[in-house]
């Protein structure tokens, strides 16, 4: 009676039956079980304890899915039972196996019976036997007890699904496998078994159990026998049971499955080791076939930088002619050159669900995210032939993609895209690349930057699996050679760049296309840079980087972005007062002749220049060189400067109208200071901001605090009055002298 209240505490709909086993026509034992008024429609439980069978319905009705695994001599088997009883709480051992119940999921909501792997999922339209059933078979009485003293529900776990999944999937296509064999002619079968490599690699990748089930055995001695072949196959056969095997008994049973041909109207023969094999053994299946039927068929394919539609339909033709005589191209696909050919340029992504088309660019990879329907006019035999790739167990799984320097050994699931630079595989001459280098002296202007912004080319170069957290900004006038400077790293990082005059594109929603990136260069932007200054800050700095593709989940991949941006917009960014993310360079005034660049830009074609800038950066002695230590230029100090607090900026900018302070620019040795404290600042800022139509985003507190890190040099204190106060100087210099060295 507990294990009846049992199934009442977790909502099963159950009931009673009367139970007993009886020898079926196959000489094994079966259950047979009789019930009341049948279960298809049962909406309540029915139980009379005088029976002996309990049943349990179930389905969505009952909340349960069971599995019911029945030869645990299964590896299959071995595996859903530990992936379950991991999480299971609910499980009952059975005279065979175990029912391991999980809550009801709509993915199975049908019952499915797996014959070929010996196990089934009960669902809708089934029930299980349960506790407190009991029967018996050759006086042995089961019994069904529950395996944990206080039973509960679980979902059944991501893994366990996933891996029924597969199951079911290779069950289906065994089936198929198994149908064609069927149909397949026996004078060909016949040649199989006349191929002594061939009938000795069938054997010895059958399962272990074929050799000690008594039944197997005897079914391949008669295989053998009727295609006549030599006893010694039989023998070793037999000796992969070495406790029964008789060397005489053998040769005897032998000898009569021989005298026993011709005389049997249903033979046994060979097509049974076969249909064996291809559940035992499946790559040993085709591989065997393949080995066959195209022992000399070249399937050498020569590939280009991008898939070739045209091409693609040529090489299913081809392959056409020399698999029509084969049963299942999809066994065999892998062989074939059209499959090669295809797989070289695509990759399926199994955490995500997704198929990548790569793009060779020279020595890099570019990845586009395919649509789910892939070429429905590339078919094969009326079956799109991206159909019949996916559903090929030969096919290259990946787990993800990315984007990775730092790895030594490549990760088997993981596909990335990094394959090494362009320049490595070209050698340095002695050719001078001055011009170039002293172009970058031009652009800089000074020493200070010059060492700075060619450190950050080398570190690009030299580290590009450690992140700079860096951009470079490069202001000028139009003209004036802003992006000769990008032009020799984008032929240099060829395929890892990505160019725009859009930045909300960078911080934008979808952005597959700065998957595997390692530079990306922003084109004349222009001022709307500080709609997203917040987003473009965490885009530089960000270790990862989410790629987001429209209508599939987000891939996480490493992030080693670099920027540049130029910009003929003075204030384009917005920059705040620490600064530590950007390294601002204004170009010169002065721009060069036509005649300068026709001749910078001619060099820059020259592959050898290109490399030997590549190896000139590659080869810079970066051990002083401290990234974070960026030059704090005039450009950045004004572009910091415009973005400073009003209550800062209302000093730095209307020093004689806030203060009441006349400008003043002669010396003012004798003209008292001007005494203001934190709260009267405050407030003449509030003025100030309703002046400018600026909204005020920070407190008296804030005000204060920030008025003690720009000002702090003129903090005083009136121990009178006993409050802190800022003597502000008459000197416009000085006071701006004073903020700016603080940023």
């Amino acid at each position: 009676m507990e294990t009846v209240i049992i199934c009442k505490n977790l909502g099963f709909i159950y009931g009673s039956c009367d139970l007993k086993c009886d020898i079926g026509f196959d000489g094994k034992y079966h259950k047979k079980i009789a019930f009341k008024n049948g279960y298809m429609n049962l909406d309540e439980s029915d139980y009379v304890e005088k029976k002996n069978g309990f049943y349990v319905l179930c389905g969505e009705k009952s909340n349960i899915v069971v599995v019911d695994l029945d030869d645990m001599s299964l590896e299959h088997n071995k595996k859903i039972y530990d992936y379950g009883s991991r999480y299971c709480k609910c499980s009952v051992k059975t005279r065979k196996g175990y029912h391991l119940y999980f809550k009801y999921i709509p993915e199975f909501n049908r019952t499915i019976h797996i014959k070929n792997l010996e196990f089934d999922i009960q669902s809708n339209k089934s029930v299980v036997l349960a506790p407190p059933c009991k029967y018996t078979i050759e006086d042995e009485e089961i019994c069904y007890l529950f395996e944990q003293e206080n039973p509960e529900l679980v979902d059944m776990p991501d893994e366990l699904i996933k891996y029924i999944r597969t199951l079911i999937k290779c069950d289906n296509e065994l089936s198929n496998i198994n149908m064609k064999i069927s149909k397949y002619k026996q004078s060909d079968l016949d040649n199989y078994s006349k191929s002594t490599t061939l009938i000795e690699k069938l054997l010895d990748s059958l399962s272990d159990k074929r050799a000690t089930n008594y039944d197997d055995w005897v079914k391949c001695g008669f295989a053998l026998a009727y295609h006549n072949c030599n006893s010694e196959y039989f023998h070793n056969f037999s000796k992969r049971c070495l406790e029964k095997y008789d060397k005489d008994d053998c040769q005897l049973k032998y000898d009569y499955f021989l005298s026993r041909n011709g005389k049997i109207e249903n033979p046994i023969t060979i097509k049974t080791l076969w249909k064996w094999l291809s559940t035992d053994n499946h790559d040993v299946f085709c591989e065997l076939l393949t080995e066959e039927k195209i022992p000399n068929y070249d399937n050498t394919v020569t590939y280009e930088d991008k898939f070739l539609q045209e091409k693609m339909i040529d090489l299913i033709a081809e392959d056409r002619k020399i698999f029509e005589t084969l049963f299942n191209y999809n066994t065999l696909i892998d062989k074939s050159k059209s499959f090669k050919y295809f797989e070289r340029y695509h990759i399926y992504l199994s955490d995500q669900d997704i198929i990548f088309k790569i793009t060779y660019n020279g020595g890099s990879i570019e990845s586009k995210k395919m649509p789910d329907k892939l070429y429905p006019n590339m078919k094969y035999e009326d079956k799109e032939f991206a159909s019949l790739w996916l559903k090929s167990s030969k096919r290259k799984v990946y787990s993800s993609i990315d984007f990775d320097f730092s790895r030594e050994a490549q990760h088997k699931e993981v596909f990335n895209l990094f394959t090494g630079f362009k320049y490595d595989n070209i050698e340095k001459n002695d050719e001078s690349i001055d011009f170039f280098l002293d172009h970058l002296k031009y652009i800089c202007q000074t020493d200070e930057c010059y060492n700075y912004l060619i450190n950050l080319f080398s570190h690009m170069v030299q580290k590009p699996g450690i992140k700079t957290m860096t951009a470079t900004v490069i202001y000028g006038v139009q003209g004036i050679g802003k992006n000769s400077i990008t032009y020799p790293l984008e032929k240099i990082f060829e395929g890892y760049t990505f160019q725009t005059a859009d930045i909300e594109k960078i911080t934008g929603g979808f952005n597959s296309f700065l998957l595997g990136k390692l530079l990306v260069i922003g084109d004349e932007i222009k001022a709307k840079a500080k709609n997203v200054a917040d987003e473009l800050k965490n885009s530089i700095t960000s270790r990862t980087i989410n790629i987001t593709y429209k209508g599939k989940d987000t891939i996480t991949s490493t992030n080693y972005i670099n920027y540049i941006f130029t910009t003929n917009n003075e204030l384009a960014f917005k920059i705040d007062p620490e600064g530590r993310r950007f390294f601002m360079i204004e170009c010169p005034e002065e721009k060069k002749t036509k005649e300068y660049f026709d001749e910078y830009y001619y060099k820059l074609e020259n592959e050898q220049y290109l490399a030997n800038i590549y190896h000139y950066l590659k080869n810079i002695d970066l051990s002083n060189f401290n990234i974070r230590n960026i030059p704090k230029t005039d450009y950045k100090k004004a572009n910091i400067a415009n973005n400073l607090p009003p209550y800062i900026k209302m000093i730095y900018d209307n020093y004689h109208g806030f203060l009441d302070i006349p400008l003043c620019d002669e010396d003012t040795t004798d003209i008292p200071p001007v005494k203001r404290t934190a709260r009267q600042l405050y407030d003449l800022s509030k003025e100030y901001c309703e002046y400018k139509h600026i909204q005020p985003n920070y407190t008296s507190k804030s005000c204060s605090m920030g008025l003690s890190k720009y000002l702090k040099d003129f903090k005083c204190y009136d121990t009178h009055k006993k409050i802190n106060y800022y003597s502000l100087p008459r000197d416009r210099t000085l006071i701006e002298d004073t903020i700016t060295k603080t940023l």
